[in-house]
């Protein structure tokens, strides 16, 4: 995992080495039971910028998981900021998941409620997104 944080020319081909050894469904599935959120999102946030990686989050259910960390969370976290970043970029490669984040923030608000309190850069990505 280090290797994904580092600067340099082989970056993507280590994002992409690590998504195919499977780092997004095991990171995931902690993600879903709660666990070691703040260090974790943003690890699947960096992964999520590949079209492989977001593909693979929409399919296990990301999208509804993210939701609920992003409504139970501190909307000030690291966490939930991950989760916006996570978001956009699972609907940039995918347009169903997009057509399920709008309908749930028409729902619930959720997205709105986060970039309300968060940075220029999130209410950004919120617009983006809704």
């Amino acid at each position: 995992m280090h290797m994904l944080c580092r600067d340099g020319a082989n970056t993507n081909a280590h994002r992409e080495k690590a998504v195919s050894d499977g780092a997004v469904r095991v990171i995931l599935r902690k993600v879903k039971d709660g666990d070691f959120l703040d260090l974790l999102l943003p690890v699947l946030a960096t992964l999520s910028s590949l079209p492989s990686a977001a593909e693979e989050m929409g399919k296990m259910g990301a999208v509804a998981c993210l939701h609920k960390i992003m409504e139970s969370g501190d909307k000030d976290s690291n966490a939930v900021k991950s989760c916006a970043a996570i978001l956009q970029n699972i609907c940039s490669y995918d347009k169903d998941e997009l057509k399920e984040v709008k309908q749930e923030e028409a729902a619930n608000g959720t997205i709105s409620s986060v970039a309300l309190r968060g940075t220029q850069k999130g209410r950004k990505k919120r617009h983006w997104i809704v």
